[in-house]
């Protein structure tokens, strides 16, 4: 819901109470309804894109991805563009789980589109340093605003409108946080650790440069 609210597509998701359980409800995109029923519809890891298996992992990187949705993608641009959203939004909450098999798009036999964002999963930490678990570009994976921004370009983007979004996702997150928190009754001690130890990290912000160096701690 905080993605969403980020402006990226993601997939929807309630939450609500069986027999006194809670129960998450995630929406099955790779299925769809037709005149004869529920179809699959065909979906594929960001690994398998990239052409790599689970012993070449570690190397796959977000601008390679974004190359193969320039060259693959039935909305180049646009999926470009959503990548480097999910990829900054990860930095920011604290998602170091953003491995290839955590991306993945619709294949339709001939063009890819980015299924809707999945398994978003801040993670706190005691480092203060981390890493994505994607390569960012560059051989880059350090978890910082200022090495995602500095890759921007390979996903069809300037400078100045890879600002802009990661100053909106900023301060959605600052927003809306404390209201989905409370209303998914997340527990106290739950709360404090995603808000100390994941969420907006002062290493983050390390190197920032720009009008986003006013979301820095202590500027």
């Amino acid at each position: 819901r905080l993605a969403a609210e980020a402006g990226l597509n993601v997939a929807a998701v309630d939450l609500t109470e069986v027999e006194g359980k809670d129960v998450l409800l995630v929406d099955r995109f790779d299925r769809r309804f037709s005149d004869r029923g529920w179809l699959r519809r065909p979906v594929v890891s960001a690994l398998t894109i990239l052409g790599l298996n689970e012993d070449l992992a570690r190397y796959a990187s977000y601008e390679d991805l974004a190359v193969r949705l320039r060259s693959s993608s039935s909305d180049p641009l646009g999926d470009s563009r959503e990548l480097f959203g999910r990829m900054v939004f990860n930095i920011l909450v604290g998602n170091t789980d953003d491995h290839a098999r955590n991306h993945a798009a619709f294949w339709d036999g001939r063009n890819i589109e980015l299924t809707p964002a999945y398994d978003l999963d801040p993670r706190p930490r005691l480092s203060r340093e981390a890493n994505q678990a994607m390569i960012l570009g560059d051989g880059i994976r350090q978890s910082r605003l200022e090495a995602a921004l500095s890759v921007a370009h390979s996903f069809n983007l300037t400078r100045d409108a890879a600002e802009r979004t990661a100053a909106r996702q900023i301060e959605v997150i600052k927003d809306f946080f404390p209201r989905f928190a409370a209303e998914a009754d997340l527990p106290v001690a739950d709360r404090a650790a995603l808000e100390d130890r994941a969420i907006l990290r002062d290493y983050v912000f390390d190197g920032i440069k720009g009008p986003l160096a006013r979301f820095a701690p202590g500027f």
